[in-house]
């Protein structure tokens, strides 16, 4: 059993010195070029921020990445604006495109949403002791505006009493 234990001992010590030899194998690939294409990416600037809900980029990116142009409803000649509505469970965006693709104006909403730490925050301080019944994130996206608007609507409750708030995405109660 002494034998045994001593020849696993040095197999292994083996094994692990084989391990710490260093080869070079490096294959070297020509990788193509990497074209991103994002027509609306100044709209994904405007209305994404750190705070923004993951459930909310997924859908704001796929605003972003739609192609009207690809949509049997498009007509180079026929149209200057087309409204697209993108829903999912609890989440709504109703776009408008111009006829070359690019977003003129967006109004989202979302419910139930993941709250920004900041809304949390701002909610226990001004009202300790209440809880949050609801939520509605909406944005609100004109190309032509500098800014965007994003709005918490919050309805929060303690014993019998229920309030609503509106809160902008920095935290602040309007």
């Amino acid at each position: 059993m002494k034998k045994l234990l001593i020849y696993l001992t040095v197999i292994g010590f083996i094994n692990l010195g084989f391990s710490q030899i260093h080869q070079n194998y490096v294959d070297n690939y020509q990788l193509a070029s990497v074209v991103i294409n994002a027509p609306n990416y100044t709209y994904l600037q405007k209305v994404q921020d750190f705070n923004t809900p993951v459930r909310v980029k997924k859908l704001e990116n796929q605003v972003a990445s739609y192609n009207i142009k690809s949509d049997p409803i498009y007509d180079l000649a026929f149209e200057d604006k087309y409204k697209v509505i993108f829903e999912e469970t609890k989440s709504k965006i109703v776009v408008t495109y111009d006829k070359h693709g690019n977003i003129l104006t967006s109004f989202e909403k979302f419910e139930d949403v993941r709250l920004p730490q900041d809304i949390y925050a701002s909610i226990a301080n001004d009202y300790p002791g209440w809880a949050i019944v609801n939520d509605t994130y909406i944005v609100k996206y004109y190309q032509n505006k500098e800014e965007v608007r994003k709005i918490y609507k919050i309805e929060i409750s303690k014993d019998d009493t229920t309030k609503n708030l509106r809160i902008n995405s920095l935290g602040l109660i309007e």
